[in-house]
């Protein structure tokens, strides 16, 4: 189980505990509506954000790097 998960029953709050891998929470017998989602931490938010900023500079340093070598070919005439 990834932390992140929040459920609510019959509305309110509960706290999701891990259960052999597997979200668990504690409902009271009868009929319940329960919702359980799933919420990106603020570490996942945040290494998403690092990883497409590295790929997004990665590609601009490809780039730049092979408009350099095409430039400095057409100077010595290669």
């Amino acid at each position: 189980m990834y932390y992140g998960y929040q459920a609510t029953v019959n509305g309110k709050l509960v706290p999701v505990k891990a259960n052999k891998g597997l979200a668990s929470i504690k409902i009271e017998p009868g009929l319940n509506e329960v919702t359980l989602k799933y919420k990106k931490t603020p570490l996942q938010v945040g290494t998403f954000w690092l990883s497409f900023i590295t790929l997004l500079l990665t590609i601009v340093w490809l780039y730049l790097k092979k408009k350099r070598k095409l430039t400095s070919n057409q100077q010595t005439g290669l």
